[in-house]
């Protein structure tokens, strides 16, 4: 069957997405104000409505099921850190938060596209719904009821005050940082971006941002590195590389500058492979010669890239790792050995945060690894392609299950982790979310455990990695909307 996406938006790039995501909460916005003023019969709100179906349609071919729900910084997609549509350099007028709050609701989901019947039975249920003495919840009941299973309201979630570290930072606040950053990773791997003075301030604004928090609360910083997008791969792997890389370089006893310096070579590293050799990911299978030695050009050509910008202290940094970031300790891997007898620290730190983070993620010629057996495919390459002192550092950070790995208890339940334990000693106990009961059924609301705390106990054990693709819930939404760790 073929399809079309919403007239002026191009859904195979990034900036496409988000224009048609930004498009589709306008309409949805724009059908329930009609609604209010207009019956279903009214011809208005039928030409809306039938508007609405067709920007939906390749939209949930694109995504399957979309949730729109309102978040501390604008209004989220799918729960979506990097979808937020109000945070941009000229936000969107925010006109469904208004709608969704005078009913005392967070968000609405459509799980496929609505019939247009189902859609007037939502709009007639949403036009006469009163919140009083009833409990909201029942709204979704009633929608049941008029037979309406394409569309439910979210509710708001109840939790406890967001707990600040000393530092005065809060999960909201990282979250922010890290949408910034995926922000300018974004303009960075978009093939139609020139570089321009006001993208360097931004870059450079994003960059200096997480070191700031990467010196002051690593902990909250860690689990936002658990997000993944296959379609957004070239972007959120370069903000992750970077993040992930400056927090490793702190855990070694680098000082302020030379973590920001790390940033910028992490962010930077793979510019080049997602400008040249954007289809690669996408190929099925092995890849053809052709493509293979696109892939292999694109140290080379990340640092010429570094060299055409200005070539100050940062720009040092990013041509340097550009350049050496898949060369091994041992003098293997490509372009070649690196020059003056080995890699750069940046480098050989960078290296271990894009191999890391490029294991865990879906490509076209492989499927992604659950994150504990990433962390073992790098350890193969311990002495070789990777620095041996540096990778345990790297375990130490991260923890034997790192955060966002799905594992099963020894009771039966399944849990998400959120975090490495603060005692080292005892490594294969990180403090998790449960996330399914012991039959499988998924639970309202995750509760937080420390293994570390449960030592000798029954359900204190971790038996099994699972494949963290199996399970819709997703670490980095749970965390913000929980009580702290």
């Amino acid at each position: 069957m073929s399809w079309s996406p919403p007239a002026g938006y191009d859904l195979e790039t990034p900036r496409g997405r988000a224009g048609a995501l930004r498009g589709l909460v306008r309409r949805v916005a724009a059908v329930l104000r009609t609604a209010q003023v207009h019956y279903s019969d009214n011809p208005a709100l039928a030409e809306a409505t039938e508007i609405l179906r067709g920007q939906m349609e390749p939209l949930m071919k694109l995504h399957g099921s979309l949730t729109i729900e309102v978040a501390p910084t604008g209004i989220a997609i799918n729960d979506d850190p990097s979808a937020m549509v109000t945070t941009g350099e000229r936000p969107e007028p925010d006109l469904l938060t208004p709608l969704l709050r005078r009913r005392r609701f967070a968000g609405i989901e459509f799980s496929r596209v609505p019939s247009q019947a189902e859609l007037r039975a939502f709009l007639g249920v949403w036009r006469s719904w009163r919140p009083g003495a009833q409990d909201d919840a029942s709204f979704n009941e009633t929608l049941r009821k008029a037979g309406v299973r394409s569309v439910k309201v979210v509710l708001p979630r109840r939790h406890a005050p967001r707990p600040r570290t000393e530092a005065g930072h809060s999960y909201d606040d990282v979250l922010h940082a890290y949408c910034a950053l995926l922000a300018v990773a974004e303009r960075a791997t978009d093939p139609g971006t020139t570089a321009d003075p006001k993208t360097e301030r931004k870059t450079e604004a994003a960059l200096q941002s997480i070191a700031d928090m990467v010196m002051v609360c690593p902990d909250l910083l860690l689990p936002m590195t658990s997000h993944r997008d296959p379609a957004r791969y070239e972007s959120v792997h370069a903000a992750n590389t970077a993040v992930l890389a400056m927090l490793l370089g702190r855990r070694v006893g680098l000082g302020a500058e030379a973590v920001l310096d790390i940033g910028r070579g992490g962010l930077n590293a793979d510019v080049a492979m997602a400008l040249l050799a954007n289809d690669a990911r996408d190929t099925s299978g092995p890849m053809d010669r052709e493509t293979i030695a696109r892939v292999l050009s694109h140290p080379v050509e990340g640092f010429l890239m570094s060299l055409g910008r200005r070539l100050d202290a940062r720009g040092r940094a990013r041509a340097i790792v550009a350049y050496e970031h898949h060369t091994g300790v041992d003098g293997a891997g490509y372009p070649g050995p690196a020059p003056g007898g080995g890699p750069h620290l940046f480098s050989r730190i960078v290296a271990i945060a894009d191999a890391f983070d490029a294991l865990a993620h879906d490509r076209g010629d492989r499927a992604g690894l659950p994150r504990p057996l990433a962390l073992e495919a790098l350890y193969q390459e311990a002495g070789r392609r990777l620095d041996r002192r540096l990778l345990h550092a790297f375990y130490a950070m991260v923890g034997r299950f790192p955060p966002g790995s799905v594992v099963r208890l020894d009771q039966g339940e399944i849990a998400l982790v959120a975090a490495p334990p603060p005692d080292l000693r005892l490594f294969d106990r990180p403090t998790l979310f449960l996330i399914r009961d012991r039959t499988g059924a998924a639970l309202r609301t995750p509760r937080k455990v420390e293994l570390a705390k449960h030592r000798g106990e029954r359900g204190g054990r971790i038996t099994s990695v699972l494949n963290d693709r199996l399970f819709p819930e997703r670490l980095v939404p749970i965390l913000v909307s929980a009580v702290g760790i």
